[in-house]
């Protein structure tokens, strides 16, 4: 007999004496405690599930543990027994998935749940009250990640994002504020020449681009706009505006005499002056115009054909002045000299006059000239001497 058996023999001889003995002799102990009960094991939530033996009673009242001595001893040595030779006897793996309390169910399969019980309400109406409707904190983590919401960044509440819909007009930027001038029609031609003739440029651009659309003459209200634009320097949109006044009135000498200053101020002088000569001959003995043209004509260093305009425009005085002004600006003030002494010679003794070619004659090193020309301006006026150029009496 090999010494396994012998010695699991010895272990049920042993067992079997521990059954004959008196229930005094085991002094009414339990040798052996029967397993917990599943219904412990399980979560608070559930309900505890009454043991086996609960299902042979009819009354409920009656207890549960209690039993003799001698019941334990007998069924001891056949559980000792079955534990000695591998009967019965769970693995750990089994004992710790008893003890391990069952994970809660993930979102997927509580969304999945959802749509089962959505799809039988017959099912639904059958589900116990006590379920739990409040979210765990895991089902709130996989809402958030199936919602974009980083995990750990609860989305804040009470919080609305309002886009404006295509169909939403945007408010408009305030506009500009544009005094009205008294006593004029309230029309933007109107007020935007009235706008105009008292310094209000800004205020009456913004009323004559109005006119300049739909207003009833178009080609008056472009001729201002274009003067504002002028004025404020910006000499391309003035020409632009010229030449829709133009179209709408292609013989309006006023107009073109406008542009062809335009064009001066933006350094085009040939066509400045090709449009000042058109306008002259439209609006013949206008005194700006043929100012302008002399203007231009002594940029472009035609001398001759700028006094000849200067003095169409006033005389030949202010034509000797002007062209001085012009050489002095050129730095030529030799000619500018002949020119004031010419003027000088027409009217004698103008304070004006003698300034200008005082300082010319000390730039240009004839101090005896600049000593005369002061010995002048220091004289008393005499008007009668000044004007007829013959001595008075006493």
């Amino acid at each position: 007999m090999s010494k396994p058996k012998t010695l699991s023999l010895a272990v049920v001889l042993a067992l079997g004496l521990a059954v004959c003995a008196p229930p005094s002799a085991l002094g009414n102990r339990v040798l052996y405690e029967s397993a917990p009960s599943t219904a412990a094991m399980q979560p608070a939530t559930q309900p505890a599930l009454a043991p086996a033996d609960a299902d042979s009673s009819d009354d409920p009242q009656q207890p549960k543990h209690k039993e003799n001595g001698f019941a334990h001893a007998l069924a001891a040595p056949f559980r000792a027994l079955a534990k000695l030779f591998g009967g019965g006897r769970k693995s750990k793996s089994e004992e710790a998935k008893q003890r391990t309390p069952q994970p809660a169910p993930s979102a997927a399969d509580k969304n999945a749940a959802q749509v089962k019980s959505d799809a039988n309400p017959t099912a639904a109406s059958h589900r116990p009250a006590q379920e739990n409707k409040n979210p765990t904190a895991s089902e709130q983590e996989a809402t958030a990640i199936t919602r974009g919401v980083v995990s750990g960044a609860q989305p804040s509440e009470g919080v609305r994002v309002v886009r404006p819909g295509e169909n939403v007009a945007v408010a408009e930027k305030p506009r500009m504020w544009i005094p009205v001038i008294e006593g004029v029609p309230k029309d933007p031609l109107s007020q935007g020449r009235a706008l105009l003739e008292n310094g209000y440029i800004q205020e009456a651009v913004a009323e004559l681009s109005t006119a300049a659309m739909v207003g009833p003459d178009l080609a008056e209200a472009n001729n201002l706009l274009g003067l504002a634009y002028d004025r404020m320097g910006w000499h391309l949109q003035a020409a632009e505006c010229y030449e829709r006044a133009l179209t709408a009135s292609p013989k309006n000498g006023v107009v073109l005499a406008n542009l062809g200053y335009s064009l001066y101020l933006a350094d085009d002088y040939k066509g400045a002056l090709k449009r000042l000569k058109q306008a002259s001959k439209l609006v013949p003995g206008t005194p700006v115009i043929y100012n302008n043209l002399g203007v231009v004509e002594a940029r472009l260093r035609h001398y001759d054909e700028a006094f000849k305009y200067f003095a169409i425009a006033s005389n030949e005085y202010d034509a000797h002045l002007k062209l001085a002004a012009v050489f002095e600006l050129e730095k030529r003030d030799r000619d500018a000299i002949k020119h004031y002494e010419a003027a000088l010679r027409m009217q004698p003794g103008t304070s004006a006059v003698l300034e200008r070619l005082v300082a010319l004659y000390e730039r240009n090193g004839e101090h005896d000239k600049a000593e005369q020309a002061r010995r002048t301006l220091g004289q008393p006026k005499n008007p009668q001497k000044t004007t007829t150029g013959g001595g008075g009496g006493d």
